[in-house]
């Protein structure tokens, strides 16, 4: 009896010991990536802070590249890059099939044969303070018998499983001509080649290539959700055909698309027309080769995760004597990344000191998108993807006084891994004659109080024009929380005019929109803006959680309400390069 209960006791402990170790060593990890997708690489590195507490539960890790275009040098490199060099990888496609996995980055845990969870690996992918580790959660939970989170909606990019066959076009009444407006060959291809290049060259900022039929062929769900959203191309103006460089759809573009789509994306001929893009070299300038080139002696490493990153880089001394400068033009080096430039002229010092305080190359920019951080500074340009370089109007310039330091912003947006950039500013010189400063003014209020909890916080501001100007350009400026902005002008007269209408702020896109034809307002014209706000915990990007009440502020959890107008004095006469 004795000896049976101790056969029993030894059997039972024996079992215990087994069933421990086995809630640990049933789970394997699967995460479905892409090196071209950035959610990915983001994601990535999150995965990288926690694979020591996953393999301290035995969670066995896989990583499956199962797009067409991955070779196995592409993904040894984006997994050396993003601190995963040791993890067992796999370029196969038949576990995305199997499983039905349909954008990158999808997360499958099992337990033996039965999924335990599905979603994201994170909470946020944007910090290494990412939040809950689902993974980990889903084994701890199983472990101590507790609720768990099952599944997570994944946002990311889709699938490309198969090399794209382009559908054969037959000779038939239905096939669409090559003439048709809603073929690839009657005109479609234009519209992709004028709205998604340069950025998605394969090359530029866009990270997914969208260059060719094929790429276009592959990427068709997720171009026409993003297309129907309007989220691509980013553009916030809804004034088509007033300003430069503007990608965006017209009405007539939407049908278009929306029908092609329907239609199968016909080709309208026998082959696809390529689309016609000639990429700049690194080395080439689209104004030609500026008068002065500046650019960092050492290249600035990122961040591989966190927030966006702003940082200011000084160059001093930039000039031996006055000048004026026409034009400004910009090479961003690390074009996966950096999302937006900015340049401003010291004459104060301001920037040296900030510099000097940094142990880094340049400086963190205190008041992200916004200034270089102190006040006494002028804008003399600036960089979005996209933005075409162009000479001032004529006979006008940007003074830039001898020993004048230059301030360089670069906003960063993090992929995960470290970049290593060097952006280069082209400066453009005129010894030509200078009749009209060409200027940068704003109109604002500091009179801001969004209540937490209010969707539809407003704030207004007004002015008064007291002389006669052309606007050349206008750049509006809201923070987080911004959703829409109005700006309009009441004439003398009593005509009211609408400058420039955006129905979908979004703070990670802040071009400076150039008109067409300069916008000429005389004396006495009164600018108006109007602005909202949504203070809630519905929009993703409000930086305070719970929402809290928001005044004006410089920092981007604070907000603001401001436009910038560049533009020339019409009754001004300098005459030949006087100051």
């Amino acid at each position: 009896m004795h000896r049976m209960l101790t056969v029993a006791l030894l059997t039972s402990m024996i079992t215990a010991v087994q069933t421990a170790v086995s809630e640990y060593t049933q789970y394997k990890l699967t995460v479905f990536a892409a090196t071209d997708c950035p959610v990915a690489g983001r994601t990535a590195r999150t995965l990288s802070v926690n694979l020591s507490a996953l393999r301290k539960r035995d969670v066995k890790i896989l990583i499956v590249f199962p797009n067409a275009n991955e070779t196995k040098a592409s993904v040894t490199k984006w997994l050396k890059d993003h601190g995963l060099s040791g993890v067992g990888y796999s370029l196969s496609s038949e576990d995305a099939k199997n499983l039905k996995v349909r954008t990158t980055p999808t997360t499958i845990l099992h337990r033996g044969n039965t999924v335990v969870f599905t979603g994201k690996l994170t909470e946020r992918d944007d910090t290494e303070k990412s939040g809950r580790f689902y993974p980990i959660l889903a084994v701890d939970g199983i472990r101590n018998r507790k609720a768990y989170i099952r599944s997570t909606s994944v946002t990311g990019c889709p699938l490309r499983l198969a090399t794209v066959v382009i559908p054969t076009q037959s000779n038939s009444e239905s096939t669409p001509a090559s003439s048709s407006p809603t073929t690839w060959n009657g005109g479609i291809n234009t519209i992709f080649e004028r709205t998604c290049l340069p950025c998605h060259t394969g090359t530029g900022v866009g990270p997914i290539k969208l260059a060719d039929y094929s790429d276009i062929y592959g990427m068709a769900t997720k171009i026409q959700a993003l297309v129907n959203r309007r989220t691509m191309p980013p553009w916030q103006a809804e004034d088509i055909g007033k300003f430069h460089d503007d990608p965006s759809l017209s009405f007539i573009d939407m049908q278009r698309l929306d029908l092609w789509f329907k239609r199968g994306m016909p080709i309208g001929g026998k082959s696809p027309s390529t689309i016609q893009f000639k990429e700049l070299a690194k080395s080439q300038w689209h104004l030609g080769q500026p008068t002065a080139v500046i650019s960092m002696d050492m290249p600035y490493v990122t961040p591989s995760v966190g927030k966006d990153h702003y940082r200011c880089f000084v160059f001093k001394n930039i000039t031996d004597r006055d000048r004026w400068m026409n034009a400004i033009a910009f090479q961003p080096g690390a074009v996966q990344s950096v999302h937006h430039v900015s340049a401003f002229i010291d004459m104060s010092g301001a920037a040296r000191k900030m510099d000097d305080a940094d142990s880094e190359i340049g400086y963190t920019n205190p008041t992200p998108g916004n200034g270089p951080g102190f006040k006494d500074y002028y804008v003399i340009g600036g960089w979005t993807p996209g933005h075409k370089p162009r000479k001032l109007p004529l006979q006008s310039g940007i003074p830039i006084p001898k020993g004048a330091d230059l301030v360089v912003e670069v906003h960063y947006h993090l992929t995960g891994k470290q970049e290593s950039d060097i952006t280069a500013t082209g400066l453009y010189f005129t010894d030509d004659p200078v009749d009209k400063r060409y200027r940068v003014g704003d109109v604002g209020t500091y009179n801001i109080n969004i209540k937490a909890n209010d969707p539809k916080g407003t704030a207004e501001a007004s002015a008064v024009i007291n002389s006669n100007v052309s606007l050349h350009s206008i750049t509006p400026h809201l923070h987080l929380l911004g959703r829409t902005m109005k700006v309009t002008a009441e004439l003398p007269n009593g005509q009211m005019i609408t400058i420039i209408n955006i129905s979908r702020w979004d703070f990670r896109w802040q071009p400076s929109y150039r008109f067409l034809t300069p916008l000429v307002l005389p004396r006495g014209t009164r600018i108006d803006i109007v602005a909202s706000y949504d203070n809630t915990s519905s929009n993703i990007d409000n930086p305070h959680k719970p929402p809290r009440d928001i005044i004006w502020g410089e920092g981007t959890d604070e907000e603001m309400c401001s436009v910038f107008f560049g533009y020339t004095d019409n009754d001004e006469h300098l005459g030949a390069n006087k100051r």
